[in-house]
């Protein structure tokens, strides 16, 4: 109901209609929030609702089957959820003005029944939760006589847990809670079973060497019928154990040697009979133990015990731990690795600021090869704040007259390990009120100790170190001890072994006497002087010339000329000066400039003693300065020829040539003329012919021109600077040689050369034409030819082919031989080949051809009328074939045939081997010419007698046969 406080609180339903008495809520695990309501049912009966928190639906929703009914917890008056070791139990009232105490079971998910072994303690024992198939063995009703009370408190006095009950029956009942324990269990590793394993009524021995104890246990359980039950019937131990808050283990100081059990023999003898029915007397002897005395092979006699077991000493054995890394998050963390002595003590050493964890495994080695199971071993060493740490300067050295000091008095400061770098740090001065430094005025104030980062080292991490800062009075000196501590803001537990302080530190702060700067000032503040005045000598320019403290009287004094400063010139001011000097006696100034300098100019001089730097003294005073103004006289600049021989090589082709540095050293313009342009000036040149192009000069001095191509010879040039102002300097020279380079003569050939077989000596003109030696200044070069040749006709040539230098070529074929040879020709001067030239032309080609004669085998028919008429076939070679005659055609023309002299008419080429014609008339014998016309050539065969004219006279009739 929210009441009068509209809209603060929301009513989310009804949970139950019936009255509610008492209520109680809890999260339970894997469930969530809980309520338990209890509400009146019949009588005194309460009735009990369980309820469970439903996030979707928000809002609790009914769960009836939460309470187990076997412990008639069907009511409750009222309620109270508490939790102790891990399990989580409800308070309430139950059936018959009784009061139970119920237990959460997580398996079968209610609360009811108390379980014989919680999830801790089984941890504890076998280092696991209980199995889910086991929870419910050995559970029962835990019923607390409270009557029937009305309200329930749990709490710990100390390390008791107490159930705090009131109501009307009993009033206010204080009930503790004492489980009995099964103990003398850990780490059993021994078994002995009297009879069948499964049999009832058997005894079981198991020795557990944890707690050094022997447990006999019997399979009878008085009052309970579940199979499986086993009833603890003694506990011996070799020392006390704790089986509840009253009662403790039996056998203290009377057995040994539980502390390794391997193996358990048990005999049982019959020692009575009574009524014809036996007894039997059982011990059991347990092998393996590691009492110390075995591990020094000390024996120790068999115990009687006359109520149970008798133990024995294992064979004598030595045993040694074996400890084995499994893992670390830190390799670094011990700077000698854990191992664990035959008295079971740890031992190890840590490396320093280093912290983490690691696991090992251990186990136990016997001297006859047995070993025990790995146990986990875990070393976790935790991190502690780390005192900070320094290396301190022992003495620090400052010196007189310093203004503010900040000088080093500790190094390498460091917050502390590697993981606290974070961490602030600062110097804390620990003795300032016990100062008391010698002078007391040395300081103008308390010195600060500061914490300075020099920024992050090689490997990436900040270093920091320690200055002192102060300032004493001028001209005092003196020493003081400063004390002190470095502080970070880290932890500061001390019962951890948190360090936030480092050790105490001190060191001596020394105010040394140092030597002083020298003094002096000058006379006037500008000197002016005209351009080139040649040396200068001012007396008496610097003055109150002082070594400083009147100690220092004795000390040696020299001026020094610091710097040179431009004010308005174009030239260095650092040459400036060719003589500087300034006397240290009485203050005399003398210098001289360089030639042609002028402007104006800052002088800075420096006063320098031979009192040394020691203690951050001082040997140079400050620099004092003057302005000397150099007026200018207006002259030319000057200039210089660095090249005054130049040596070209003559050009074959218009190319623009640059030669740097030919002129040089021009200086600069006086200051009054700064407006006038520069120029250099070819005003004399004897060769023009040489150049197409320049020379020019440039104000870098660089020289550019075009030569005439293939044009050689001297040229001096002659050079001026001028002013824009007209006004012109003197004029300086400069020679060019251009080198002849020879060039190579050149020619054209005829490609194609013709001839006839068995022509004799031929001389054929113009062969070669467009014949030079070079350029005209070559033309007096001699030429003379070279002609190769190659051809497939062995012998083609009489006499070789040669050529003249006209360009005729001479040659002589071999008589009745034809074909074709591969000329190559080339012409040479005698111009050489210095200086790169070249005095061979290039090779040309020449086809030279020799044609064949036509040959004239025969002329069918032979004999012929001397009317003549008749169609003949002249037969031969080389009529017009291709070879013959160079080109190949359909048919072929130029063919002609005589007769005794006489024209053969209807002349037809038909191949190359063929010629018909109709022949002329003739008389007697005559010879047949075959004329084949290519060109310029005529090519001629004779067949003598190749056609008779026959007469013949028969009866005064001249009849022609």
């Amino acid at each position: 109901d929210t009441g009068s406080v509209e809209g603060r609180f929301a009513a989310l339903g009804v949970l139950s209609t019936a009255a509610a008495v008492s209520f109680d809520a809890i999260e339970l695990p894997g469930v969530g929030h809980t309520l338990a309501v209890g509400s009146p049912a019949s009588g005194t009966i309460q009735a009990l609702q369980m309820f469970v928190w439903d996030d979707v639906a928000a809002s609790f929703g009914a769960r009836p089957a939460m309470v187990d009914t076997v412990c008639g917890a069907s009511g409750a008056n009222a309620l109270r959820f508490f939790e102790l070791e891990g399990e989580v139990y409800l308070l309430g009232a139950t059936q018959g003005a009784l009061s139970g105490v119920m237990q959460w079971n997580r398996v079968r998910r209610v609360f009811g029944r108390m379980l014989a072994i919680t999830d801790a303690a089984n941890l504890a024992l076998r280092f696991e939760a209980v199995p889910d198939v086991e929870i419910d063995i050995h559970a029962e009703c835990l019923w607390l006589d409270a009557g029937l009370p009305r309200d329930w408190e749990f709490m710990h006095v100390g390390q008791t847990p107490l159930i705090v009950a009131s109501g009307t029956a009993r009033g206010t009942l204080l009930v503790e809670l004492d489980f009995d324990m099964v103990t003398g269990l850990r780490g059993a590793s021994a078994l002995a079973v009297k009879g069948a394993p499964t049999a009832a009524g058997e005894d079981i021995w198991v020795a557990g060497g944890a707690d050094k104890a022997l447990v006999q246990l019997n399979r009878t359980c008085e009052g309970v019928e579940e199979p499986g039950c086993l009833a603890v019937r003694s506990i011996f131990a070799e020392q006390p154990l704790s089986i509840s808050r009253t009662r403790e283990s039996e056998g203290a100081g009377l057995v040994q040697g539980l502390s390794n059990p391997r193996a358990i023999e048990r005999r049982c003898d019959v020692k009575y009979c009574e009524d014809l029915i036996c007894g039997e007397v059982c011990n059991a002897t347990v092998i393996g133990g590691l009492d110390r005395g075995e591990l020094e092979c000390g024996p120790f006699p068999p115990t009687p015990i006359s109520y149970g077991p008798a133990v024995s000493p294992p064979k004598c054995q030595n045993v040694s731990f074996v400890v084995e890394a499994a893992g670390t998050d830190n390799e670094l963390l011990f700077m000698a690795s854990p191992r664990i002595t035959a008295e079971g003590e740890l031992q190890f050493t840590l490396t320093e600021m280093e912290f983490g964890s690691a696991d090992f495994h251990v186990s136990l080695l016997d001297s006859e090869g047995a070993s025990s199971p790995a146990r986990p071993l875990r070393v976790v060493v935790e991190p502690v704040n780390n005192a900070p740490t320094y290396e301190v300067v022992p003495q620090v050295n400052g010196g007189r007259d310093q203004a503010v000091q900040s000088l080093v008095f500790a190094r390498m400061v460091s917050p502390g390990a590697y993981n606290e770098l974070d961490q602030s740090i600062s110097f804390v001065l620990t003795n300032e009120l016990q100062l008391n430094p010698t002078p007391s005025n040395l300081f103008l104030a308390t010195p600060n100790l500061t914490v300075v980062s020099l920024g992050p080292n090689a490997d990436g991490l900040e270093e920091w170190e320690g200055r002192v800062v102060w300032e004493s009075p001028p001209g005092v000196t003196g020493s003081a001890t400063l004390e002190f501590v470095l502080v970070d803001d880290g932890p500061t537990d001390s019962a951890r072994g948190d360090q936030s302080q480092s050790e105490p530190g001190m060191f001596e702060l020394i105010v040394q006497v140092n030597n002083a700067p020298p003094r002096f000032s000058f006379v006037q503040s500008t000197i002016e002087i005209p351009e080139d005045a040649g040396m200068q000598v001012f007396p008496n320019f610097a003055t109150g010339i002082n070594p400083g403290y009147p100690n220092e009287a004795g000390q040696a004094l020299t001026f020094v000329l610091s710097e040179v400063v431009s004010l308005d010139t174009v030239f260095d001011p650092s040459l400036l000066f060719t003589q500087f000097n300034i006397s240290a006696e009485d203050g005399t100034l003398q210098f001289d400039t360089e030639v042609n300098y002028n402007g104006a100019y800052q002088v800075f001089v420096q006063l320098v003693d031979d009192g040394g730097t020691e203690f951050f003294g001082r040997n140079v005073s400050d620099a004092q300065n003057f302005t000397l103004i150099i007026s200018a006289n207006g002259t030319m600049p000057t200039w210089a020829v660095l090249q005054r021989d130049i040596m070209l090589l003559e050009q074959r082709a218009l190319v623009e040539e640059v030669l740097d540095g030919v002129l040089g050293n021009l200086s600069a313009l006086p200051e009054d003329e700064r407006d006038q342009q520069l120029s250099f000036l070819v005003v004399e040149n004897n060769a023009t012919f040489l150049f197409v192009q320049g020379p020019d000069f440039d104000l870098k001095g660089t020289m550019r021109f075009v030569l005439n191509p293939h044009r050689s010879g001297f040229a001096l040039l002659g050079i001026r600077l001028e002013k824009s102002n007209g006004e012109v300097g003197e004029i300086q020279y400069v020679t060019v040689s251009v080198a002849q380079v020879n060039d190579a003569p050149t020619l054209t050939l005829r490609s194609m050369i013709a001839s006839l077989e068995s022509a004799g000596p031929e001389t054929l003109l113009d062969v070669a034409r467009e014949i030079l030696t070079g350029p005209p200044d070559e033309d007096w070069q001699r030429l003379t030819f070279t002609v190769r040749f190659n051809t497939s006709v062995s012998g083609l040539f009489a006499s070789a082919p040669q050529m003249d230098p006209q360009g005729t070529l001479r040659f002589e074929v071999t008589p009745e031989l034809h074909g074709e040879a591969l000329l190559w020709v080339s012409a040479a001067d005698d111009g050489g080949t210095e200086l790169g030239g070249a005095n061979v032309s290039a090779t040309h080609y020449a086809r030279l051809k020799v044609f064949p004669n036509p040959r004239v085998f025969s002329v069918t028919p032979r004999l012929s009328a001397v009317s003549g008429g008749g169609v003949v076939t002249i037969a031969g070679i080389f009529f017009g074939s291709a070879y013959s005659r160079d080109f190949r055609a359909e048919s072929y023309g130029d063919v002609a045939v005589t007769v005794g002299g006489e024209r053969c008419a209807d002349v037809v080429h038909v191949s190359d081997v063929a010629v018909t014609c109709v022949l002329p008339a003739g008389l007697g014998r005559a010879d047949v010419v075959v004329e084949v016309q290519d060109g310029v050539l005529t090519r001629r065969g004779v067949l003598e007698a190749g056609v008779l004219y026959s007469e013949l006279y028969l009866a005064g009739l001249l009849t022609v046969e």
